[in-house]
């Protein structure tokens, strides 16, 4: 069995014995001894000679944690170290194979949520996701049309932070962060001019809430929502968003029907042009042809 012992365990001789409590409550002597896998004192024989464990120092460094680890294919030794009270934490079982399905693991994951980042084809979507990760830097992006530049700041953060990230896109505007970040992203609401203020997007801008200084608008109102005058501000946020929604698909489909009658109303036109043509061809060959015949005759 392969284990590593933490910093704290490195070079470190072990006590040949120590108490320690059982299942029952019950307080059991754990001795190392040579010729016997047995490690509790009243099982062994009292005439039995101790054994020293020892370990060495780091040789494994992972970030910024060092460890020893050692292969121990002796059982007395497995046996003691199960039952002191660092097995478990300051001691661990390493299994390389174990190790690299986790990895793999967490790497298929990640691939996952880099590729949904990359799919992301609604700019609003994108800004949505940028605001709960960044706040209102995110916001000028969609300012200066810089999307693209928003989306690789978003990949970049996924493989440090993959796991919320991926929260976030599953969220789908769920839970009341993500609602408020669509909100922010679609102009719904705003940020104040001052950034002490959340105000409604419209021209009117009026006040929906004063900031407390140092904290985010999007936690402000997630507090405010816990009142009565808040729980109703979220639900007219809601409603602006699934009015900008529909708005938002009624163009996108008329911009579509527009676009077909242009193609077809263009096609039909060459159609025409094409068969008028090949008339006008048809005719003076008939033409010519018949001329010849006169001619001969």
């Amino acid at each position: 069995m392969i284990l590593r012992f933490s910093k704290d365990l490195c070079n470190c001789v072990f006590p040949t014995r120590f108490e320690r409590m059982d299942k029952e409550g019950n307080i059991e002597m754990i001795r190392l001894v040579q010729g016997t896998n047995e490690v509790v004192q009243s099982k062994q024989d009292k005439n039995a000679k101790s054994k020293i464990f020892r370990t060495g120092f780091p040789n494994i460094q992972e970030g910024t944690d060092v460890y020893y680890q050692t292969e121990i294919d002796d059982k007395a030794v497995l046996n003691y170290l199960m039952k002191t009270a660092y097995w478990g934490s300051l001691i661990q079982e390493y299994d390389p194979i174990a190790v690299s399905k986790k990895e793999s693991k967490a790497a298929t994951a990640e691939i996952a949520v880099l590729s949904e980042i990359t799919k992301i084809t609604d700019n609003i979507d994108l800004l949505s996701i940028g605001y709960a990760l960044y706040g209102t830097e995110a916001l000028q992006y969609g300012k200066d049309n810089n999307y693209e530049g928003l989306r690789v700041n978003i990949l970049k953060t996924a493989m440090e932070e993959n796991a919320a990230v991926a929260k976030l896109l599953a969220d789908k505007g769920k839970s009341d962060y993500m609602l408020l970040a669509l909100a922010f992203a679609k102009g719904i609401i705003a940020e104040g001019e001052a950034g002490n203020s959340v105000v409604w997007g419209d021209e009117n801008g009026a006040t929906i809430l004063r900031i407390t200084l140092g904290e985010r608008p999007i936690d402000s109102l997630i507090s405010f929502f816990d009142t009565s005058d808040g729980q109703e501000i979220r639900q007219m946020i809601g409603l602006k968003i699934e009015a900008a929604t529909k708005k938002a698909t009624v163009k996108a489909s008329t911009s579509k029907v527009k676009t077909d009658e242009t193609s077809g109303d263009k096609a039909n036109t060459t159609k025409e042009k094409t068969e008028e043509t090949a008339a006008d061809k048809g005719s003076a060959a008939k033409a010519k042809t018949e001329e010849k015949q006169d001619e001969k005759a």
